[in-house]
C-alpha cells in the first residue's frame, strides 16, 4: 500500500457542526446540514456551494443524479416527493399517502408510497408517474439505474427481490429466506440474502444469479455495485476487510488487523473507510494499487464516489467539513522504502532501495537523494551515495544501491538513511528510507570440562561453566542436556536439561550435575553436557566432559619376596615393598609403588601413577594405549629406564638396545625426521613422534619430573 499526498488537490466545499448524507454525481455534490431549526439541503455544482432549501422542514433521504436532486418532505400530514432540476424545485406528488425513499437516475425517479398497511413502488420518467406494483404486500427499498428498477417485496413471511426492466416485472428470488437491500447498475443487481445462520451476497447479471460470498457476516450492510463489479465489507474472524468482485473473480482487497468498512464503487474505482488504530481514514483502489488518501487525527466518514470524484466528511480539528477530491488531480507521490541487509564478513553487499512514483503524470519527475549516518557510519559501515533520479513518463520505480562493508566485528545492528529532497513535478510522501545493517557476527559460547571425585555416599555437585566471549548486544539463550558416556544417568549421576539465558552484561553461567557417591571399586567414568540451539551466539565448544574419579581402590600388597602382582579392571593400589617385584595395573586408574628392589612397573590402560622407589626400576609401555601415565621418582642416577616395545610403537625402533642418540631430543617437538622421543624438561612431558613430523608436538607418553638429565640411554627398546 502507498500513501498519496492530496493536500494540494482536496477542496473544502462546506462546513458546519452537523453534516449528514453526502451524495455525489459527477462534479455535483449534495449533503444535509443543520439550518436554523431543521436539516436543509446544500448543493455544490463543481464550482460553488449554495443552500438549496430553507424552509424549517426536514427534507429526508436526498439523492442526486447529474444536477437533478430528489428528496422526500412532509407536507401537512404526509410525505411528498420533490425534485430540483438544476433550476427549479417541483413537488412531484400530492396525495394522502407517505411517499418515501426516492432514488434517481438521470430524469427517472423511483420511490415507495403507501400507508401503515401497504406500500407500492412508483416510477417517474420525467413526464409521467406510473405505479409499478399493485398488490397486498409491502414493497420498499427501491433502486434505479436508467429505466431499470429493483426493490424488495414481502410476499409472505419473507422478502423477495423484484426487477422491472422498463417493460416487465420479474420476481428474481422465491425462497424461504430474507432477500434484502438490492443495488442495481444497468441490468446487474446485487443484494444480501439472510439464511438465519448466516448471510450471503448474491449477484444477478441480467440472466443468471450467482453467489459471491457464502458466509457474509455484516448482514445489515448491503453490497455496492457499478456495472458488473461488486464491493462489500466482510468479517475475516478478527476485523472487517474489503472484498471485490470484478465480474469474474472475488478477491480480498485488504488483509490487516484493523477494521475496513463502508466501501463504495464507481467503475474500476473503489473507496472505503479504514481504521488506522486511532481514527478512520480514506483508502482507494484503482484496479491495481491500494492507496491511503487521508492521514490525520480525525474520523473521515460519509464516503461516496462518482467516477474519479469522491466526497466525504472530515474535520479541520475544530469544525466538521465537506471534502471534495478529483482523483485525477492528485500530484504524483514519490516514496522510498526501507531496506534490511546482512553485512557479511568481508567485501561489500548492495542495499537496494526502491523509489516509487504513484499517480499519473505527463512531465518527467526528478528527485535528489543522499545517504546520512545514524548508528552506521559512512566509510566504515557503508559507502555514502548522492545523486538525482529521473522518472520518464509512465516509469514507476527507480533504485538506489548503497554498498555495505562486511566485517567480523561483533556489534549491534546499525542503521543509516537515504533521504529524498527537491522533487520536481511530484510530491514526496515518504522522504526517508532506513537501511538496517544486520550484524552476523555473534559472541561465542564454550563449556568447560569438569573432573570430580565421586565420594562414598550421597551426592556431590559437578559444576560446569559456560562462558560467553565478545560483547553481547542481545540476550543469548542456549539449550543444554546431559548424555551418557561410560557413566550412566540415574546410577552414576542425575540427568539434567534446560535453557541458559545470558543477559547482555552476563559472561558466565553454570550447570550443576549431581554425582552419586558409592563404595564400589571401578574405573573412572565419564558423562557429557552438550550445548545446542544457541540464539544470538555461536557455540565454539559444545561438549563438556564430566570425569567421575573413582575413589574406591582395591589395595594389593606384596611382601619381602619377589612378587608378581596383577590388578583387575578397577582402580587398584599395588605396592611391592621389598624384593624385585613386577607390578601390573591392567585396566583402571591405578597406583603402582615398587618400593625397594629392582622393580618392573606396567601401568596398563588409563591414567596410572607409577613410583619406582629405591633400586633400578623399569617403567614399561607395550603400546600407545598404555600412555599418559605419571612417573614419580624417576632416577637417572639409579639407572631407571623407560622400556618401549618396538612392535607396539613402530617408528623404525631397533629392539633389544637402548634408543639411538639421533632418535632422542630434549625440547618441545621433533626437529628432524629421525627423532622419535622428545623430553620437555620444562613440563616433564615425554612425547613420542612416530615419523618426526612434529605435528601436534607428538603424542604424550608420560609425565616425568621436570629438569631430569634424561638421555637416549634412559630409554630401552624391547621387542
Amino acid at each position: 500500500m502507498i500513501k498519496l499526498n492530496i493536500e494540494n488537490s482536496v477542496k473544502v466545499i462546506g462546513s458546519g457542526d452537523q453534516l449528514y448524507t453526502p451524495r455525489i454525481s459527477g462534479n455535483n455534490v449534495l449533503w444535509q446540514q443543520q439550518g436554523s431549526t431543521s436539516l436543509e439541503i446544500f448543493f455544490y455544482n463543481g464550482t460553488s456551494t449554495t443552500q438549496l432549501t430553507n424552509n424549517n422542514i426536514y427534507e429526508e433521504e436526498p439523492e442526486i443524479s447529474g444536477n437533478n436532486i430528489v428528496w422526500s418532505q412532509y407536507v401537512d400530514t404526509d410525505a411528498e416527493i420533490f425534485l430540483y432540476d438544476g433550476i427549479t424545485i417541483t413537488q412531484l406528488t400530492d396525495n394522502d399517502i407517505n411517499d418515501l425513499s426516492p432514488q434517481i437516475s438521470g430524469n427517472n425517479i423511483v420511490w415507495e408510497g403507501g400507508n401503515d398497511q401497504d406500500a407500492e413502488i412508483f416510477l417517474y420518467d420525467g413526464t409521467t408517474i406510473t405505479q409499478l406494483t399493485n398488490n397486498d404486500f409491502w414493497d420498499d427499498n427501491p433502486r434505479i439505474s436508467g429505466n431499470n428498477v429493483v426493490w424488495e417485496g414481502y410476499t409472505d413471511a419473507y422478502s423477495e427481490i423484484f426487477f422491472y426492466d422498463g417493460i416487465t416485472t420479474t420476481q428474481l428470488t422465491n425462497d424461504d429466506f430474507y432477500d434484502y437491500s438490492p443495488r442495481i447498475s444497468g441490468d446487474n443487481i446485487a443484494w444480501y440474502n439472510y439464511r438465519f445462520d448466516d448471510s450471503n451476497i448474491l449477484f444477478y447479471n441480467g440472466t443468471t444469479t450467482i453467489e459471491l460470498d457464502d458466509n457474509y457476516y455484516y448482514g445489515e450492510i448491503p453490497p455496492e455495485i457499478s456495472g458488473n463489479k461488486v464491493v462489500w465489507a466482510d468479517y475475516d474472524g478478527n476485523d472487517g476487510e474489503i472484498f471485490f468482485y470484478d465480474g469474474a473473480t472475488v478477491s480480498q482487497l485488504t488483509d490487516n488487523d484493523t477494521d475496513d468498512f463502508s466501501p463504495q464503487i464507481s467503475g474500476n474505482n473503489v473507496v472505503w473507510q479504514g481504521d488506522d488504530g486511532n481514527d478512520s481514514e480514506i483508502f482507494f483502489y484503482d484496479g491495481t494499487t491500494i492507496a491511503q488518501l487521508t492521514d490525520n487525527d480525525t474520523n473521515d466518514s460519509g464516503l461516496r464516489i462518482s467516477g474519479d470524484n469522491i466526497v466525504w466528511f472530515g474535520s479541520d480539528g475544530t469544525t466538521r467539513q465537506v471534502y471534495f477530491l478529483d482523483l485525477t488531480s492528485i500530484s504524483p507521490s514519490v516514496a522510498i522504502d526501507d531496506v534490511t541487509i546482512t553485512e557479511d564478513n568481508s567485501g561489500t553487499t548492495n542495499a537496494v532501495f526502491t523509489v516509487t512514483v504513484s499517480g499519473s503524470y505527463t512531465e518527467s519527475i526528478t528527485v535528489d537523494y543522499a545517504t546520512a549516518d545514524n548508528t552506521a557510519n559512512s566509510g566504515s559501515d557503508y559507502i555514502a551515495q548522492t545523486g538525482t533520479l529521473t522518472f520518464a513518463n509512465n516509469e514507476t520505480t527507480k533504485t538506489i544501491s548503497v554498498e555495505i562493508n562486511g566485517d567480523t566485528t561483533v556489534e549491534a545492528n546499525e542503521t543509516f538513511f537515504v533521504n529524498l529532497a527537491n522533487a520536481t513535478n511530484g510530491t514526496i510522501t515518504e522522504s526517508e528510507g532506513q537501511g538496517t545493517i544486520i550484524n552476523d557476527d555473534f559472541p561465542s559460547l564454550a563449556i568447560d570440562d569438569v573432573s570430580i571425585t565421586e565420594g562414598n555416599s550421597g551426592t556431590i555437585n559437578a559444576v560446569f561453566t559456560v562462558t560467553r566471549t565478545d560483547t553481547a548486544f542481545d540476550p543469548i539463550t542456549v539449550n543444554y542436556a546431559t548424555a551418557n558416556g561410560t557413566a550412566l544417568a540415574g546410577k552414576d549421576y542425575i540427568a539434567q536439561s534446560g535453557i541458559l539465558t545470558f543477559d547482555t552484561d552476563e559472561t558466565t553461567k553454570t550447570i550443576t550435575v549431581e554425582i552419586n557417591g558409592d563404595v564400589t571399586p571401578e574405573s573412572n567414568e565419564t558423562f557429557f553436557v552438550n550445548l545446542t540451539n544457541a540464539t544470538n551466539a555461536t557455540i565454539t565448544k559444545s561438549q563438556g566432559e564430566g570425569g567421575i574419579i573413582n575413589d574406591d581402590s582395591l589395595l594389593i600388597l606384596g611382601d619381602e619376596n619377589n612378587n608378581n602382582l596383577v590388578g583387575g579392571t578397577g582402580n587398584e593400589t599395588i605396592q611391592g615393598f621389598a624384593g624385585n617385584d613386577t607390578l601390573q595395573g591392567f585396566a583402571g586408574n591405578d597406583v603402582l609403588v615398587g618400593g625397594d628392589g629392582d622393580d618392573i612397573l606396567i601401568g596398563g590402560k588409563h591414567k596410572d601413577f607409577l613410583k619406582g622407589g629405591v633400586g633400578s626400576d623399569r617403567f614399561v609401555f607395550n603400546n600407545l594405549s598404555q600412555r599418559i601415565d605419571r612417573i614419580f621418582s624417576f632416577s637417572v642416577e639409579q639407572d631407571d629406564k623407560i622400556v618401549i616395545s618396538a612392535s607396539g610403537f613402530g617408528g623404525d625402533l631397533t629392539p633389544n638396545v637402548n634408543l639411538s642418540s639421533d632418535q632422542f631430543v630434549i625440547g618441545t617437538e621433533a626437529t628432524n625426521t629421525d627423532q622419535r622421543f622428545i623430553y620437555n624438561s620444562s613440563t616433564g612431558f615425554l612425547l613420542f613422534d612416530e615419523d618426526g613430523s612434529g605435528i601436534a608436538s607428538g603424542l604424550r607418553l608420560a609425565v616425568l619430573n621436570t629438569g631430569l638429565a634424561l638421555t637416549n640411554n634412559s630409554i630401552f627398546v624391547g621387542n
